[in-house]
């Protein structure tokens, strides 16, 4: 055996060592997440799998609401949805695969055991496969090496693996970037290889099935024809057929299904409302780009959580902090401006380093990834929405990693060409120390503190409605009311919670308002109160105006029939919504079938109404440990 042929073992069998030890020390660190059990919207698919809201097909438990305004009163009737969420509300994903693997843990694997996330875990195992074969294929082994690393502790992963709902993101990438890399082997053969378009385009349907973001995968594979392809324009367009096929195919069944959103005002969907996805765009682009590239949160919330230590989120957010939209422009504009600076000089400095390939493939990368950020502006930017991107982070990363260790080598090699200058080495080793405290160390820390707010959370609001003075009580045939609840999990999840802890499951468990400020409850008669804001107007809150957007906000006189009551509004502004509405109940207030509760920081407890004609205040909801 030659002494190159055993060199170039000895190397591939340290990068499967390298890839070995990434993918153990990953699957170390996201263990606490075995712990965790379902959250937020698992709970819903919990009471779809259980039957609480009637049958449900296994593929269609990412379907939370299709626009179906009978199917919206039946929700909202069990409280599932709040009384004021609008008739034609729509919050539907397609995602038929992972909706099956969801169904598979909560209906086959043991309930309150860690196998839904040990399956999770499998899942992050063969994503970081998936990721190192794309890297490689694009950028080379070196870059792909110390890329991976980055991605196995980028943020959005401790959201794709925590949380089971978020799952889905996981499972899309994966075959997504499959159908990705075996794309680029087919397009490089020298000669066709048997059967690869059908792999391809078979990869890239299941990706689709998996959940919509494997459309952020599509740019990559353009970028790479554009960049990269051979051929003419014909040919490079003809290769483009899988990727095509599949993401036409998966619009088509979005909208003949009736997928979407509408109602909320935070989600915005292109297809339906394509004004209102336009003028957010850029300023959503930008601040996931930032979080991408620069490692800047693109959440003004987390933004401030991470870099509160600064002073520059109390300097930026000084007079807007209860401002989202100019708080948002201004995190875009500073956010936006640093990205653009240190990529722009970054990729001046070290482009003239990189080999061909390397250089191709960032190219592909970073301008695939950019174009994939523009579906994703149909939300707001999350950190959980990023994991496709990310990977164009952590190769962006590695490439000022690699080329600061490449310019200090031919320096001490007595290449000083080779090496460029001094200043040159300073500032991209200063860039790569930067980038590896955010993509490494940064991402790492809240990458862990994300699971353990997520276990906090978890906890805080089983305490909520678990509380002593509920558990205490049988709630078989009643109908419970929280005055007002913090947050949306506690606002619609009290149904499914109940299920969940093995706790006797009422007929309906209501919040009447959702948000965390004082509010006035009056009592007109036997069978009515009075529910006033203290301050701005009710659903204002951007968590109520989710089911409700400030064009369709209610007016005075407008009523509506939740079955066990009415609400009805008295007061309301033109430009904000209620001031104050009257729920009328079908049965006295003293009936022994209804249950009001107040949201105190010991969980829920009994909520005593006031006599006919008096006032009472209820004070801002809380929720045990302090959390919301």
């Amino acid at each position: 055996m030659s002494a190159r042929l055993q060199r170039v073992q000895r190397v591939q069998l340290a990068q499967r060592l390298w890839f070995g030890a990434i993918v153990a020390a990953a699957v170390v660190f996201y263990l606490p997440a075995l712990s965790l059990g379902p959250l937020a919207d698992d709970l819903f698919q919990l009471a779809y799998v259980d039957g609480l809201f009637g049958p449900k097909s296994p593929l269609g438990l990412y379907f939370f609401a299709l626009e179906d305004p009978e199917n919206t009163a039946m929700l909202a009737h069990k409280g599932a949805l709040p009384w004021w969420t609008v008739p034609h509300f729509r919050f539907a994903h397609l995602r038929p695969l992972s909706s099956a693997l969801v169904w598979f843990d909560m209906a086959v694997l043991p309930r309150n055991s860690p196998w839904p996330h040990v399956h999770s875990l499998l899942w992050m195992t063969a994503l970081l496969g998936a990721v190192a074969r794309v890297l490689i294929d694009l950028v080379g082994r070196r870059l792909a090496l110390l890329a991976l690393l980055a991605f196995a502790v980028d943020e959005p992963l401790s959201w794709t693996v925590g949380w089971l709902a978020n799952r889905c993101a996981m499972i899309s990438a994966t075959f997504g970037l499959l159908a990705l890399s075996v794309h680029i082997r087919r397009r490089r053969a020298a000669r066709p290889i048997r059967g690869a378009v059908a792999i391809e385009g078979a990869l890239w349907i299941t990706a689709f099935a998996a959940g919509e973001y494997a459309i952020s995968v599509v740019p990559l594979v353009a970028a790479w024809e554009l960049v990269v392809g051979r051929g003419g324009v014909r040919t490079r367009v003809l290769a483009l057929g899988p990727a095509a096929f599949a993401a036409v195919g998966f619009a088509v069944a979005y909208l003949v299904i009736g997928c979407g959103v509408y109602g909320a005002t935070t989600y915005v969907d292109p297809m339906s409302d394509p004004g209102t996805f336009v003028g957010e765009l850029g300023n959503r682009v930008t601040r996931m780009a930032a979080e991408v590239f620069a490692g800047i949160s693109g959440e003004s919330e987390r933004l401030w959580l991470r870099y509160e230590w600064t002073g520059i989120p109390p300097w930026l957010f000084d007079g807007v902090e209860f401002d989202p939209p100019r708080r948002s422009v201004r995190h875009a504009l500073l956010a936006g401006g640093i990205t653009a600076v240190m990529s722009a000089g970054a990729w001046w400095l070290c482009r003239p380093y990189l080999r061909g390939r390397e250089r191709r493939g960032l190219v592909v990368l970073i301008w695939g990834s950019i174009v994939g950020l523009v579906p994703l502006a149909a939300i707001p930017p999350a950190t959980r929405a990023l994991l496709v991107p990310s990977v164009a982070g952590a190769a962006f990363f590695a490439m000022t990693v690699l080329v600061a260790i490449r310019l200090w080598r031919a320096a001490a090699a007595g290449r000083p060409r080779g090496a460029g200058s001094l200043v040159r080495r300073i500032i991209v080793t200063l860039l790569a120390l930067a980038l590896a405290f955010e993509h490494l160390v940064s991402d790492a820390i809240f990458g862990r503190m994300q699971l353990g707010a997520l276990a906090e959370v978890r906890d805080a609001h089983r305490d909520f409605f678990d509380s002593p003075e509920v558990h205490a009580r049988d709630l078989t045939g009643k109908h419970v009311f929280v005055l007002a609840a913090p947050d949306l999990v506690t606002g619609i999840y009290g149904y499914a919670t109940m299920d969940l802890v093995g706790r006797p499951v009422p007929d309906s468990w209501h919040s009447l308002v959702m948000d965390t400020r004082r509010h006035l409850v009056r009592r007109l008669d036997a069978r009515t109160i009075e529910l006033s804001a203290v301050g701005p107007a009710l659903h204002l809150d951007y968590q109520e105006a989710l089911f409700r957007a400030p064009r369709d906000a209610l007016q005075p006189g407008d009523r509506i029939d939740v079955g066990i009551f009415s609400a009805k509004v008295l007061r309301a502004t033109d430009d904000e919504g209620p001031q104050a509405v009257l729920f009328r109940f079908r049965v006295p207030l003293e009936d022994p079938s209804l249950l009001f509760l107040d949201a105190t920081p010991r969980g829920l407890e009994p909520f005593a109404l006031p006599p006919v004609g008096e006032t009472r205040v209820v004070n801002p909801p809380q929720i045990p440990r302090g959390l919301r």
